[in-house]
């Protein structure tokens, strides 16, 4: 099957098996626009995330025989578009993570000296009292150097803290496929990646603090969150179109079904 006519070759089913366009938009509640440019072999009408599933849903809508044959095909075309659009966007969200982190070093090199030295002269108006002698013992000072370790003893204790509750709130997710199912994961709503994982393939995933997917097929992954097997989440004619994960496991989850075609009268 050749790649440039797989369009044209479903445009010319469609009209043999007298289905309109507008009779599988409102059976399957694909849009209309996202149909024509299937046949049309226009992807750039289609948004990115979805264009494997609409025309999934397309194909077997038809009941074609060789289904298979033409999502092998489909996936071929997808390739060259998913593998740039995935690149432009991992690269958008590496600048700005690294914008973040960048902005961030600066206001702390600019404002670390001036909260130190704040800090040392409010420590040393409220703490450096003089004590009346008691049998002329005279009067104990705090040299700086003390008063500068125990802010530093001060400053290590809260980063401890920090961190042991950045891993109280931390997840962690094993997907491993069932069948071949792509998927998108955003971590921390920033780090965005697309999978395609064959039968047996798993991925290991951990975040800071709350993990959103979007799966093309809710029977095709088993989930283990936070170390508890969970199993699939939907069945084969269903996708996960959204779906929260966090520290105290799946905090919210959305399926929607694909129909199928009813038998004509």
């Amino acid at each position: 099957m050749q790649e440039t006519n797989i369009f044209e070759q479903l445009y010319h089913i469609r009209l043999e098996s007298g289905w309109k366009l507008e009779d599988i938009a409102r059976h399957t509640k694909i849009q209309l626009k996202y149909l024509q440019a299937i046949e049309a072999g226009d992807w750039q009408k289609i948004p990115p995330v979805y264009d494997r599933m609409i025309f999934q849903a397309y194909v077997h809508f038809l009941k074609i025989e060789n289904e298979q044959e033409y999502m092998d095909v489909f996936e071929k075309i997808r390739k060259g578009r998913k593998t740039r659009h995935t690149s432009t966007i991992q690269r958008k969200v590496k600048f700005e993570s690294e914008f973040r982190k960048a902005r961030r070093l600066k206001l702390l090199y600019l404002g670390l000296p001036i909260v130190i030295v704040a800090a040392i002269i409010i420590f040393l108006l409220t703490h450096s009292v003089s004590v009346a002698p008691v049998e002329d013992k005279g009067v104990k000072e705090i040299t700086v150097y003390e008063i500068v370790d125990t802010l530093r003893q001060e400053q290590l204790k809260k980063e401890a803290l920090r961190l042991a509750a950045q891993r109280e709130d931390s997840v962690r997710v094993d997907v491993q496929a069932r069948s071949r199912t792509w998927f998108r994961v955003v971590k921390d709503r920033a780090d965005t990646t697309e999978y395609l994982l064959q039968k047996g393939e798993q991925v290991n995933l951990q975040a800071d603090s709350v993990m959103h997917f979007l799966v093309g097929n809710a029977a095709g992954l088993d989930f283990i969150v936070n170390r508890m097997p969970i199993g699939t989440l939907g069945q084969a004619n269903e996708i996960i179109a959204y779906l929260k994960i966090t520290s105290k496991g799946i905090a919210a989850k959305r399926l929607k079904k694909i129909k199928e075609k009813e038998n004509k009268e």
